[in-house]
């Protein structure tokens, strides 16, 4: 196991440009569906999921574009 681990810390790519708005902003929506699939497990009805769902898509579509964008501009030297 402990060798597993070492290897994987070789590997594993570095979250150096996680602190920026745009990337953050991304991932907590990305929590957020999280939470609604734990949600519907424990307490909701699929109408539900879909509702709240749909209103979730919309923020995270736009995050993730913005999030998309900031990566592509510093892998082209772009800021």
């Amino acid at each position: 196991m402990a060798d597993f681990v070492m290897q994987w810390s070789q590997v594993a790519p570095s979250p150096s440009r996680l602190s920026s708005l745009s990337i953050l902003s991304f991932i907590v929506c990305l929590g957020a569906f999280e939470g609604l699939l734990f949600w519907y497990w424990v307490d909701l009805k699929l109408g539900q999921v879909l509702l709240y769902g749909a209103g979730l898509a919309i923020p995270t579509v736009f995050t993730g574009k913005a999030a998309l964008s900031n990566i592509g501009n510093h892998r082209l030297g772009r800021k």
